[in-house]
C-alpha cells in the first residue's frame, strides 16, 4: 500500500461500552478505517493507559482496511469511572473519541472477594495557623473498610497523647483517613 490508497483514520463506529460478567469486565469497542494500520492509544481522565492484568487492548483486522479496536477491562472497580478517549493516529492523521464510564452508587460492581485498598489521592498535608498542629489526609478504596497504619521513618505511630487517628467512611467503598498531631515539635519531622 503506498501513496494514493493511504489514508488517516475515520470512525466506521465510535466507541459503545458493553457490560460482561455482571458488570465485572468492560468492554469498549469502535471501528475504524484506516491505511496504514493505525496506532492506538486509550486515556482515562487524560492519563494514557497501559497494559496490565486487567486492561487489555486489541485490534482486530475485519478486512478492507477497517478494523475493530477494543479496550478490555476487567475486575471493574468504582475507580475505573471516568471520561475514557480512544487515539487511533497513522502517518496521514489522527482521530479520536471519547465515552464516559459513570456507576451510579446502586449499580457499581464490587467483586465478591472485595477490593485491595488503594490510594486514590496523594496524601493532603494541612497546618493550623499557628503551626502547632498538623493534620495528614489520605482518600482510599477498599472493601471491606481498610486497616490504616501510619508511620514515622520506620516506627508505627500509637494513636494517644498528640497523636490522634481516623478512618472514615467518605463515600459508598471511600474512605478517608486522617492523622492528626498537635503540639508539633521539632522531632516529629
Amino acid at each position: 500500500m503506498g501513496g494514493s490508497e493511504d489514508f488517516a483514520p475515520s470512525f466506521l463506529k465510535k466507541p459503545q461500552l458493553r457490560q460482561e460478567d455482571d458488570g465485572n469486565r468492560l468492554i469498549f469497542e469502535c471501528t475504524l478505517l484506516s491505511s496504514p494500520k493505525p496506532e492506538i492509544e486509550w486515556f482515562r481522565s487524560d492519563v494514557k493507559l497501559v497494559e496490565d492484568a486487567r486492561t487489555k487492548f486489541k485490534i482486530q483486522p475485519i478486512g478492507d482496511n477497517k478494523f475493530t479496536v477494543i479496550l478490555d477491562l476487567d475486575d471493574v472497580i468504582e475507580t475505573d469511572a471516568g471520561l475514557y478517549k480512544v487515539k487511533a493516529k497513522n502517518n496521514l492523521g489522527e482521530v479520536a473519541a471519547s465515552i464516559n464510564l459513570n456507576f451510579s452508587r446502586d449499580e457499581a460492581p464490587v467483586p465478591d472477594d472485595g477490593i485491595k485498598p488503594t490510594f486514590t489521592e496523594r496524601p493532603v498535608i494541612r497546618q493550623s495557623e499557628d503551626g502547632g498542629n498538623i493534620t495528614f489526609e489520605c482518600r482510599c478504596v477498599g472493601d471491606p473498610q481498610p486497616e490504616i497504619t501510619w508511620y514515622h521513618g520506620k516506627e508505627v505511630i500509637k494513636s494517644g497523647n498528640r497523636f490522634r487517628m481516623s478512618v472514615e467512611l467518605d463515600q459508598k467503598l471511600y474512605y478517608m483517613a486522617r492523622l492528626e498531631i498537635t503540639n508539633v515539635v521539632s522531632g516529629d519531622q
